[in-house]
């Protein structure tokens, strides 16, 4: 069209047009660069659009690289943290509990350490209770499913790859448009 509009502009400037034509010529050149016109008014809204599909699906795929997978990761270590630690916590009050036991085995009379092994058991129920809860929240496979999820993260991004770029070839095509002269 623009070739078009070029030739039939050109003839008519430097005059090869026959009298009986120019107005027919004129007509035809206002018709020709109204439609230009308007398919590059259309380009230039057309690359806001595609723009419109790109940007935040950058923004989106940036978040998951640079912010989702790191937060995924801290929450996972101090998640593992916490678990290590109720653990430990178990294993130091199962290891009171029998230290209690064997005290209250070697003098079972002994008020003080039967109150001793009572406070031990009680105190082991908590820490097993608290590790429960804790499981219970979480799950014990922390670490696994930690790692699927930044799978899954990183696994959406290649999936996203073919729109985001047809939608970035989207907009490379309106601003060509938009920048053709004629």
């Amino acid at each position: 069209m623009i070739a078009t509009y070029k030739e039939t502009k050109d003839r008519l400037d430097r005059g090869q047009v026959a009298d009986a034509d120019k107005d027919k010529l004129k007509e035809t050149v206002r018709t020709l660069k109204e439609q230009l016109d308007r398919a590059k008014a259309a380009a230039r809204e057309g690359t806001s659009i595609a723009q419109g599909c790109v940007t935040p699906r950058e923004n989106v795929q940036k978040w998951f690289m640079e912010t989702g997978i790191r937060l995924t990761e801290q929450t996972r270590d101090d998640a593992l943290r916490q678990r290590k630690d109720l653990l430990d916590k178990l294993a130091d009050v199962q290891r009171k509990q029998a230290d209690a036991k064997t005290k209250r085995d070697a003098k079972p009379g002994d008020s003080s350490a039967q109150s001793d092994y009572d406070r031990a058991t009680d105190e082991m129920r908590n820490a097993e209770k608290a590790l429960e809860q804790f499981n219970n929240k979480y799950g014990k496979d922390i670490e696994r499913y930690a790692s699927r999820l930044i799978d899954q993260y990183k696994a959406e991004k290649e999936s996203h790859e073919r729109p985001l770029s047809e939608a970035r070839n989207g907009v490379d095509n309106c601003k060509k448009v938009d920048n053709m002269s004629y």
